[in-house]
C-alpha cells in the first residue's frame, strides 16, 4: 500500500482521491440472450419425470412380466391364443397395465400438486412450467413405458416359472439402469454434443433424454421429431418380436 500511496504523494494528491483513483470501476453486464427465470425449474420438472419413469418401467414392468409368466403356467394363454393374435394379446396387457400405472402416477403428481398449493402461504415460489413440457413429458412417459414394458412382456415368454422371471429379466433391468445413469451423466451433465445426440436418438435412452434436453430449450425441433419417429419404429419392432416369442 506504501508503494501505493508514494506517486499519489509526489502528485501532492489527497489520500481520499488517491484512493478513488486506484478503486476498481463500476461496470454493468448486460447478457445478448434473455435470462430465464424458470429454466431450473423445468430442469428439476424433468429430472424427476425421469426418475418416476424410471419407477414405473420398474414396477409396472415387472407387472407385465408377472402377468405373462403366470398365464403360461396356467395354460390360460393357450385358450386365448386360439381367438386373438399374440401381439394383440400382449398389447392389450401392456395397454391395460400401463392405463392403470399412468392413473396412479396422475394420482401421486396430482396430490402432491394440491398439497403444495394447500400449504403455500406466499413464500413459495412456483414457476410457470408451461403446457407444451408437461405434454412433452407425457408423450414421452407414455412412448417410454410402451417400449419397455413390451421387452419385459416378450422376456417374459422365455421363463417357464415365476421364480425364472427375474433372471430372464436381468440384461433388460441392466440396460435401463444404464441407461439412466447415461443420461443423467452426459444430458444432465456436461457430456460432448454427439454423445447428447446419441442418447436423444437411440431408443433406449431417448424417453429419458428428449424431455431433459427440452425442458433447458436444447432441443433442435428436427430431433424431437426424428426421436419420437425412431421410438415408434422400435416400439412396432419389439411388439412383433414378442408377438413371436409369445408364439
Amino acid at each position: 500500500m506504501a508503494s501505493e500511496q508514494e506517486p499519489a504523494a509526489e502528485l501532492e494528491l489527497e489520500p481520499a482521491a488517491a484512493a478513488g483513483m486506484l478503486a476498481p470501476a463500476d461496470f454493468t453486464a448486460r447478457s445478448l440472450d434473455p435470462a430465464d427465470a424458470d429454466i431450473e425449474a423445468r430442469r428439476l420438472m424433468a429430472q424427476v419425470a425421469m426418475v418416476l419413469l424410471f419407477m414405473a418401467i420398474a414396477m409396472y414392468g415387472a407387472f407385465v412380466l408377472t402377468g405373462v409368466v403366470e398365464e403360461k403356467s396356467s395354460r390360460v394363454v393357450e385358450v386365448l391364443l386360439s381367438r386373438v393374435k399374440p401381439r394383440h394379446l400382449l398389447a392389450g396387457k401392456i395397454l391395460g397395465i400401463g392405463v392403470l400405472g399412468l392413473a396412479q402416477v396422475a394420482v401421486i403428481v396430482g396430490a402432491a400438486v394440491v398439497a403444495l398449493r394447500q400449504t403455500d402461504d406466499g413464500t413459495i415460489d412456483v414457476p410457470a412450467i408451461g403446457a407444451g413440457l408437461v405434454f412433452l413429458l407425457l408423450l414421452w412417459f407414455v412412448l417410454g413405458f410402451a417400449f419397455y414394458s413390451t421387452a419385459y412382456g416378450a422376456l417374459g415368454a422365455l421363463a417357464s416359472r415365476t421364480e425364472d422371471a427375474q433372471s430372464a429379466t436381468g440384461p433388460l433391468t441392466a440396460v435401463l439402469i444404464g441407461g439412466y445413469f447415461f443420461v443423467f451423466i452426459t444430458v444432465a451433465g456436461e457430456g460432448s454434443e454427439w454423445v447428447v445426440r446419441l442418447a436423444t436418438l437411440l431408443p433406449l435412452t431417448a424417453p429419458m433424454a428428449v424431455p431433459m434436453r427440452a425442458a433447458v430449450g436444447e432441443l433442435p425441433a428436427w430431433e424431437g421429431v426424428l426421436a419420437v419417429v425412431l421410438m415408434l419404429i422400435a416400439i412396432y419392432g419389439m411388439i412383433r418380436f414378442a408377438g413371436r416369442m409369445y408364439t
